[in-house]
């Protein structure tokens, strides 16, 4: 769940993990995207989302303008938007592309691959890699 200019956006379990936005006075709910996503997150005007495994996505908040940003097999993991920039684990590793699609960079290998992303501060992208304890950061 995520709060953005008074509104609460979310994943709704009941109806096939479909994004939904809920005033913050909790009296109206809207579907925003009527299909099935894996992970999703707000920066701006813009919803970013995995959808059924097949790449990474973006739509403006009201629904419109949705864009193919990256054709990945197989992405539903949790991904991050920082700046100009999402930052996705992919292929035992770690990836960025811009945020209109633009200049994929392959930025670090880990051998047992990036289970989830959790934070970026200071320069540092930190992680879990999916069998190690504790997972690591990139620099």
């Amino acid at each position: 769940m995520v709060e953005q200019s008074g509104s609460i956006y979310y994943l709704n379990p009941d109806d096939k993990n479909k994004l939904y936005k809920r005033n913050m006075d909790g009296i109206k709910n809207f579907k925003i995207i009527d299909s099935y996503l894996g992970s999703y997150c707000l920066d701006g005007e813009w919803i970013y989302f995995t959808f059924m495994s097949y790449g990474i996505y973006r739509m403006k908040i009201d629904g419109t303008e949705e864009q193919k940003l990256i054709a990945i097999n197989w992405m539903d993991s949790p991904f991050m938007v920082n700046g100009n920039w999402i930052f996705f684990p992919y292929e035992m590793g770690l990836s960025k592309i811009k945020t209109d699609g633009t200049e994929k960079t392959r930025l670090y290998e880990d051998i047992y691959g990036i289970g989830q992303m959790l934070s970026i501060k200071d320069g540092r992208i930190y992680y879990e890699n999916t069998i190690e304890e504790g997972g690591g950061y990139y620099n």
